[in-house]
């Protein structure tokens, strides 16, 4: 079976260009992604951990589709811890559920972003097959995914970025690519290195200034033209 894993997310704030007379505004950031991490699940003690980071991305919501807005290559840390296991394996495919993440994201030794699971909320991670034509194959690969809740963050630090969500939840998911032959959490271990992890905001970002302007207008000229 598989052994895939975690992802975690992102988070970041972009420079929106002036309109007219309108000052540059800075918009929340939506997307972190990390990179180059690794996965180890423990059956002995039904913790899977997350650590270390070869690269963080941030992506506002005006390009989250396109390049990054800025990308850390360096000093980069991130942990997470997933504890309270369900194994719900079976038939040969893996899959858990995890109850509890305490989870962190520095960058040169700040503290970018922080937090917890969210209450309610379980982190799924199950094993994926990949199917061509008749044939179905195991691929080795885990994914995840859950909502987490977000404690805290200090994005400002790095410059202008801030996390805007406006209930502190999160879309936390991931990938962790390890050996075909997992398939229970509950019998087994894993350890991986090829691993990917993103965390998503779950609002809608709050437009700028430019953008409300423009509502506005809109919404006057309609009135105008029913008068």
């Amino acid at each position: 079976m598989r052994k895939v894993s975690v992802g975690v997310v992102i988070l970041l704030l972009c420079a929106i260009p002036s309109f007219g007379a309108l000052s540059v505004q800075s918009v929340g950031v939506d997307i972190l992604q990390g990179d180059g991490l690794s996965a180890v699940y423990d059956h002995t003690t039904s913790t899977l951990t997350w650590s270390g980071g070869a690269s963080v991305s941030l992506y506002s919501s005006t390009n989250g589709s396109g390049a990054p807005v800025a990308t850390f290559n360096q000093g980069i840390g991130i942990n997470a811890t997933f504890t309270i296991l369900d194994d719900d394996s079976a038939n040969g495919v893996a899959k858990g559920s995890f109850a509890a993440i305490d989870w962190s994201v520095t960058v040169l030794s700040i503290p970018v972003i922080w937090g917890s699971q969210a209450a309610g909320e379980y982190y799924v991670e199950e094993e994926q097959f990949y199917t061509v034509g008749p044939m179905v194959f195991d691929t080795g690969i885990l994914f995840g995914s859950g909502v987490v809740h977000v404690d805290g963050d200090l994005l400002g630090s790095l410059g202008d970025y801030s996390w805007t969500d406006s209930n502190g939840d999160a879309r936390l998911k991931s990938q962790v690519t390890g050996d075909a032959s997992f398939d229970s959490y509950l019998d087994q271990s894993y350890s991986s290195l090829v691993t990917t992890m993103w965390l998503y905001a779950d609002e809608t970002v709050i437009p700028e200034p430019a953008t409300l302007a423009l509502l506005g207008l809109g919404g006057l000229l309609l009135r105008r033209r029913r008068a």
